[in-house]
């Protein structure tokens, strides 16, 4: 059994091409190819405005806490100064194994993505917001962090490099549409966990238990207290109800 995560929609292609043709008298087409210098420079200019919004929505709104951190157990859990564990609201990284079996491909770079997100709070100061839903089943402290100025989000410095997807699990969904622009911006760029090798990657890997991103057919649905969503890929996954 694994709680999965469908895409919905794949991000545009900018490799492919669009083109226009103009019949001919001869009844030949033409192709015409200007289209072709313009799309390297939309995708640009639609990857700064997607970043651009982000950094705005995802500056620190309402009340938050100093805290200390010790050390990054991996791109979305950060031990704090007095013993606490903090899993970051929002987002899912890689999974580094810590000596129990083999890493999940680019665990180590998200790692090392929050641990510079880190450093440069060790200098400005690093502040979390808790969630509704303060801590999780296993004891740890849910919440947002930031940058000590607001203005830098752990989640969507991760997201928007594609090192972590976004997640959004009730009642904790503060900062969603923000995060969902990261989002977008990594899967227009192929960063990361969009990018064709990773994709590879992972379909060659065998489905576990836990978060995994798959493609796959519906071939049926079952409901009750959870949703039951079974596939033509061997696994099912489960949804569970706010």
């Amino acid at each position: 059994v694994q709680t999965c995560a469908l895409p919905i929609s794949a991000a545009p292609a900018w490799g492919s091409s669009v083109r226009s043709s103009e019949a001919l008298p001869d009844g030949e087409a033409r192709v015409r190819g200007r289209e072709h210098c313009l799309r390297p420079l939309l995708a640009a200019l639609l990857v700064l405005a997607l970043i651009g919004r982000c950094e705005a929505q995802c500056s620190l709104q309402g009340a938050s806490t100093p805290i200390e951190v010790v050390t990054v157990v991996d791109g979305d859990t950060l031990a704090l100064k007095g013993g606490a564990r903090l899993r970051v609201i929002g987002v899912n990284s890689p999974e580094l194994r810590h000596g129990d079996g083999a890493d999940e491909p680019l665990a180590a770079a998200a790692r090392g993505a929050a641990q510079r997100f880190v450093a440069r709070g060790r200098a400005a100061g690093l502040l979390m917001q808790s969630g509704v839903e303060r801590s999780d089943r296993y004891g740890r402290l849910l919440g947002h962090v930031f940058l000590a100025d607001g203005s830098g989000s752990l989640a969507a410095a991760l997201i928007a490099e594609g090192l972590a997807w976004r997640v959004a699990i009730p009642p904790n969904l503060a900062y969603q549409e923000c995060l969902s622009q990261a989002e977008l911006s990594a899967r227009v760029q192929r960063l990361g966990v969009w990018s064709d090798a990773y994709r590879h990657q992972q379909e060659r890997a065998a489905l576990r238990a836990g978060f995994q991103v798959i493609k796959a057919r519906v071939v049926g649905v079952r409901f009750g207290e959870s949703w039951w969503v079974d596939t033509d890929a061997e696994s099912r996954c489960r949804t569970d109800l706010a």
